[in-house]
């Protein structure tokens, strides 16, 4: 039997051309995504004229050994934005604060922390974490019980300025997550941090074929490039079975053509369930999937039904709340989390 390593898989979201167009193996990628992503830190600062270059996710392999092992809450996100690469310019020690230019296009401030949402004011902040160092953060988590990994191993970008999901591209699904969710016999949560069943757009299907996927395959590029739909996907592209259900009471509903109809009745939700199906074993896990921490999501959120009950139950005005709004779920979360850890 193949191993999560040796089964084809092919790019998500695809964009740029390579030598090897896939499917390949998740080891194969791996392999040839690490040697690529050298020509970009080569490359800064400047301009760089190889095209099909690649990211590789810069903070896996540095902090998930530091991770809590068997933990009760994956909390996943998708990928960091493009300004993690001014740490990376050889020659230089930390940040480089100098205009740093990929293709033309100048890439946004330094993080402040080289750590998963290291932005000043990002999720951290909003879910109540010490954020001030890298090793607060790692402190609560592990106090907690709480693993933070993306579902991105490796990406390309349609606009290195632009820090929103939609702009990645080539996307390579993190297999060691997948294979360390999947040998969990517990039902640990999974959070997500951004996912269309929050919000309007649900879990949607390619109902034809395209270049982007087959008929009932989840939909993972342009706006609909989410955490939750590239795990999905990942899932699906391994050969798993995947189905979903608004709460242990309902019926499960299998991720198909036939049933579009049934998945509208998974959106605007913050909890729900995930089955999956991987070579005649089922697992099943409570899911968590509230509003993105993203600060381009807080207009959409402004108008989501969710917020508007928030603001109605607390007699208070519908604007200018979003932040408050955001903190109110994540700290239901926690505390869910906290008394099934």
């Amino acid at each position: 039997m193949k191993s999560f390593q040796d089964i084809n898989l092919p790019k998500l979201s695809s964009f740029r051309a390579e030598i090897n167009q896939g499917p390949m193996t998740y080891r194969d990628w791996k392999r040839q995504r690490l040697e690529s992503v050298g020509d970009l830190y080569n490359a800064l600062p400047g301009p760089i004229q190889n095209a099909s270059v690649f990211e590789v996710h810069p903070y896996q392999d540095l902090y998930q050994p530091r991770m809590p092992q068997d933990p009760a809450c994956y909390i996943i996100g998708t990928a960091p934005p493009a300004s993690y690469v001014r740490a990376k310019v050889p020659g230089f020690d930390g940040f480089y604060d100098g205009q740093v230019e990929i293709n033309g296009k100048c890439l946004g401030s330094a993080p402040n922390l080289l750590f998963y949402h290291g932005n000043v004011g990002s999720f951290w902040d909003a879910i109540g974490f010490q954020a001030n160092t890298v090793e607060s953060i790692l402190a609560t988590l592990n106090h907690r019980k709480i693993r933070y990994d993306d579902i991105c191993f490796s990406w390309s970008r349609c606009d290195f300025r632009s820090p929103a999901d939609s702009d990645l591209t080539d996307i390579v699904p993190n297999i060691d997550l997948l294979k360390d969710v999947w040998h969990r016999l517990d039902k640990p949560f999974l959070w997500f941090t951004n996912s269309g069943v929050f919000g309007a757009n649900g879990i949607p299907l390619h109902q034809n074929q395209n270049l982007q996927g087959s008929p009932g395959k989840v939909m993972s590029h342009r706006n609909n490039v989410t955490a939750y739909n590239l795990f999905l996907r990942a899932w699906q592209e391994l050969g798993a079975e995947v189905s979903v259900r608004p709460s242990v009471q309902d019926d499960w509903i299998k991720l198909c053509v036939n049933n579009v109809q049934l998945l509208e009745n998974i959106r605007h939700l913050i909890a729900h369930e995930l089955r999956i199906q991987f070579r005649g074993t089922a697992r099943e896990y409570p899911v968590l999937s509230g509003p993105s921490p993203s600060r381009l999501a807080n207009l959409q959120l402004s108008n989501h039904p969710l917020y508007h009950e928030w603001c109605d139950a607390q007699s208070i005005e519908r604007n200018g709340n979003v932040a408050n709004f955001k903190t109110h779920v994540y700290a239901g979360f926690l505390e869910t989390i906290a008394k099934n850890a």
